[in-house]
């Protein structure tokens, strides 16, 4: 039937043509936030370890007192990254309170203009808390291991040379 109509000189297309399309649109769309996604999450894991490491350049002479009062480098090493993680979780928790409330004013916004053409409310954008639980335990991880690398520098700084330093 579409073929006797596109020979009369009318274009037409199909529900299942055009469910293709939409279903190939949201294929590059998913593709384009995963590859900015992931970008996003280099750049904080560097981010994150640049802040540890700087934090293990400004605290050199305290590492120094540590380690020469007898402080152990597992010790250092596990403050260090420690500290990482929970810059990881506080970053996390920001993450999905801001990416929250964004959510919420979409889903407003969405809805408000349903309203206005006489449609009734629904969810547009929702997340589980599954998601949000593997969000979080993918920043802590993320977090954890940025700091790695910054906190063996810091269990490595002999004692002496730390307390020279000024």
């Amino acid at each position: 039937m579409r073929q006797e109509i596109e020979e009369m000189g009318v274009y037409a297309t199909s529900f299942r043509e055009q469910f293709d399309r939409l279903e190939q649109l949201f294929l590059i769309m998913d593709l384009a936030l995963g590859i900015i996604g992931f970008i996003a999450m280099v750049v904080a894991t560097i981010g994150i370890a640049n802040t540890v490491m700087m934090n293990v350049r400004e605290r050199y002479r305290e590492i120094g007192v540590m380690m020469a009062v007898g402080g152990d480098a597992k010790d250092l090493q596990r403050l260090f990254v420690i500290e990482s993680a929970s810059l990881g979780a506080l970053g996390g928790i920001a993450g999905l309170i801001f990416g929250g409330l964004i959510v919420l004013g979409l889903d407003a916004a969405v809805n408000m203009y349903l309203d206005s053409l006489g449609v009734p409310p629904i969810s547009v954008f929702s997340t589980s808390a599954l998601t949000m639980a593997v969000i979080f335990a993918g920043a802590v991880l993320i977090s954890l291991l940025a700091g790695v690398v910054p906190a063996r520098r810091a269990a490595s700084i002999e004692p002496a040379e730390a307390l020279r330093s000024t």
